[in-house]
C-alpha cells in the first residue's frame, strides 16, 4: 500500500489524525499525535536520551602514575595490559585511544576511566524531532507546487 502522507509504498496502518482516517507508514507516523480507528488515542513514544560514552581527560597522567608505580617499562606494562608498547607511549603523552583500548586498561588498573554523558536534544543546536499536523503538510505541498 502507499503511505497518504509520504507516497511511499511501505507497510501501513490506518489510524485517525485530526479527525480524518489516513493510512500511514510507521516513519510517518512518528510525527503526528494520533488515535486509533476505535478511537483510542496513542500516545507518541518517549525517547530515551541519546548517551555517549566519554574519556577521562588525564588518561595519560593516570597510566603514567600507574606503570611508574608498579615499577614497569613501557615495554611490560603494555604487554601486561595487552596494547602494544607504541600505543602506551602515545597514551601517556596524551593520545584518547578507542573505547576497547580504554576498557582494556579499565580492567588492568581496576578503575573506571570513563563516563556517560546525556544528550540533551532540546538544548542541542539542533532539533530533530518535529511534530506535524495534516494542515502543515498541506502547506508544505502547496509551497513545493
Amino acid at each position: 500500500m502507499i503511505c497518504e502522507i509520504c507516497g511511499k509504498r511501505r507497510a501501513i496502518k490506518t489510524v485517525v489524525i485530526e479527525g480524518a482516517e489516513v493510512e500511514i507508514c510507521e516513519v510517518c507516523l512518528g510525527n503526528f499525535e494520533y488515535k486509533t480507528p476505535q478511537g483510542r488515542p496513542v500516545k507518541k513514544r518517549e525517547k530515551r536520551p541519546e548517551r555517549e560514552t566519554e574519556v577521562v581527560e588525564n588518561l595519560g597522567e593516570i597510566v603514567k602514575q600507574a606503570r611508574e608505580s608498579e615499577g614497569l617499562s613501557y615495554a611490560e606494562f603494555a604487554k601486561k595490559v595487552g596494547i602494544k608498547e607504541a600505543l602506551l607511549r602515545r597514551i601517556e603523552h596524551g593520545f584518547i585511544p578507542d573505547l576497547g583500548t580504554v576498557r582494556k586498561l579499565e580492567r588492568y588498573l581496576k578503575k573506571k576511566l570513563t563516563y556517560e554523558i546525556v544528550i540533551d536534544e532540546e538544548e542541542g543546536p539542533e532539533k530533530r524531532e518535529e511534530a506535524y499536523s495534516l494542515e502543515s503538510i498541506s502547506e508544505i505541498e502547496n509551497d513545493g507546487s
